[in-house]
């Protein structure tokens, strides 16, 4: 960076951090609205937050060029705080000041939630070193990166993110009560697996197709668009396992194996970042770039060394997700839970669904006309339409029991059914 960009980049760090007070003021209520499960109140707040900084873009940057788009965060960050002060006010919880301090719940707060504090520091400090390897790659790369990891984050929310933060109220309250505590965890796990392995699949498979409709446009070249869609697909491949590790984590947490959570944590960020050195230095080798140019088809770009980096990135969550499971399994008997039969099932219709994507996708290449924005999102939507199809209908083939759970909520709130009550039921009743 040029010492004009290094001082511009200082004065808007300055101007950002007072999104944190917001952030955290927020994060302070949201547990209490995830506790009280409001969780309409609580999902609607990174829609706001983002909504924010979309205005700082279309209405402060005009006004104020860079520093507006900054304001934007901050207008995002408080309304991600504000949106639930009349959510608080409404359950009761009324802030004020006390002078009676209770030291010790103060001591007992803190000892839970410093490994949660050094366990993110772990996480945004890899990221920081990952971005700091980018800067030193070809122009472009640290966006490159960064939309990658925000087309990845897309399903990491909608399926870790909300299923982990919906189980943690209800694992908090059963920690006295194993059994209740595990199936909620198992049913939790479950879930997860179920949505996220197929979303690796079909993020893989339509990688091209995905990047090109979210993001090939404008200045986003087609030597870019390919590059990102490799990086996509590899920071994909964890997509499992860092949803599965947001669960796992609230599980440690309400257990208070906080410090559990956070030797982990730590193994895997330097695992990461070795791994990250590592790969730089293997793809000097000219075999091994090539091979792994090969396999993404990104032989002729100028920029492939970025790709390092999210198998990195991958590498280090999947163990992270490894060695979590590993301490669940000393901690809990996890034998009656049915996950690796969940896996199986899922890992197969999966497998299955993605050899039917690919199929079609080639069948539909040649019907729609690729150079057009219709033409690529009709390829990938059809043929992600019929992998689904021919995993679902696999799923229900093997009888899987979360596909008959999702199908029987379905049928109950979308369809009235006619209650048919036996004459051997309502016999069986009044003998009660």
């Amino acid at each position: 960076f040029s010492a004009e960009a290094k001082k511009l980049t200082v004065d808007l760090s300055r101007i950002m951090l007072l999104s944190p007070i917001f952030l955290g003021l927020s994060t302070m209520l949201g547990a209490l609205t995830q506790l009280f499960k409001k969780f309409l109140v609580f999902s609607l707040l990174p829609i706001f937050y983002n909504l924010g900084i979309l205005l700082g873009v279309v209405w402060f940057y005009p006004s104020f060029g860079i520093k507006g788009l900054i304001w934007g965060v901050l207008l995002g960050a408080f309304c991600h705080f504000a949106l639930q002060l009349p959510v608080i006010y409404k359950i009761g919880f009324k802030p004020r000041f006390i002078f009676d301090i209770n030291w010790k719940e103060i001591r007992k707060v803190v000892i839970l939630s410093l490994p949660r504090t050094l366990g993110l520091a772990l996480g945004n400090i890899t990221f920081v070193v990952l971005l700091a390897l980018a800067s030193k790659m070809a122009e472009g790369s640290i966006s490159i990166f960064n939309f990658a990891l925000h087309l990845q984050a897309v399903p990491i929310t909608l399926i870790g993110v909300s299923y982990s933060m919906a189980a943690f109220p209800t694992l908090s309250l059963l920690v006295e009560e194993k059994g209740r505590f595990l199936r909620e965890f198992s049913l939790a796990a479950k879930q997860i697996i179920f949505w996220s392995m197929p979303a690796i699949v079909l993020f893989i498979i339509l990688r091209a197709q995905i990047v090109r409709v979210v993001l090939g446009a404008g200045l986003f070249d087609w030597e870019a668009t390919r590059l990102t869609a490799a990086v996509l697909s590899l920071l994909a491949i964890s997509i499992a396992s860092q949803s599965l590790v947001l669960l796992f984590t609230r599980a440690f947490y309400a257990v208070k194996k906080t410090y559990q959570a956070l030797v982990i944590n730590l193994i895997c960020a330097v695992f990461t970042v070795v791994l990250a050195f590592v790969f730089l230095e293997l793809f000097k080798n000219v075999q091994t770039r090539l091979f792994f140019e090969a396999i993404f088809r990104i032989r002729d770009l100028p920029a492939t060394l970025l790709i390092t980096l999210p198998l990195a990135s991958s590498l280090g969550s999947i163990l992270n997700c490894l060695l979590y499971w590993y301490m669940f399994k000393k901690e809990f008997d996890v034998s009656g839970l049915g996950l690796s039969k969940t896996f199986s099932q899922i890992t197969l219709a999966s497998i299955i669904m993605g050899v039917v994507a690919y199929f079609f996708l080639t069948i539909f290449g040649k019907v729609f006309n690729l150079d057009t924005f219709a033409g690529i999102l009709l390829q990938g939507l059809l043929s992600g339409t019929l992998g689904i199809a021919s995993g679902v209908g696999v799923l229900w083939v093997l009888g899987n029991e979360e596909l008959k759970a999702i199908t029987g909520t379905l049928r109950t709130k979308f369809w009235k059914t006619k209650v048919v009550i036996s004459e051997e039921t309502m016999g069986a009743s009044s003998g009660r």
